[in-house]
């Protein structure tokens, strides 16, 4: 099995950035697809991936942070996500496991 990333070693940033990548699109273009996403990265070094990534969350402009985190700790993990990359405007949608998933 090949795996895109390691979740030791990922930093929180990063995944953000991927899942902005990933779930991100602005208005009237088709969004990737989660497989063209992953072939257009796999097999580049962490540091060109981030940057292909970083290069894509720059063209999209925005993204959404989905999660179960109550809202006092996803302010603060979404403050440390703005101030690195302070060219997205970041959403937050947060439901129960259930609701999420759905």
């Amino acid at each position: 099995m090949i795996y895109l990333f390691s979740w030791r070693v990922l930093p929180v940033a990063t995944l953000f950035v991927i899942l902005c990548h990933l779930f991100s699109t602005p208005s009237g273009v088709r969004a990737q697809t989660v497989g063209e996403v992953v072939q257009s990265v796999n097999g580049l070094s962490s540091v060109a991936r981030h940057q292909k990534l970083v290069e894509g969350a720059k063209r999209e402009g925005r993204a959404v942070f989905y999660g179960t985190v109550n809202t006092a700790h996803a302010r603060k993990i979404l403050d440390a996500f703005k101030r690195r990359y302070p060219f997205l405007t970041i959403g937050h949608y947060r439901a129960g496991g259930f609701r999420l998933i759905n």
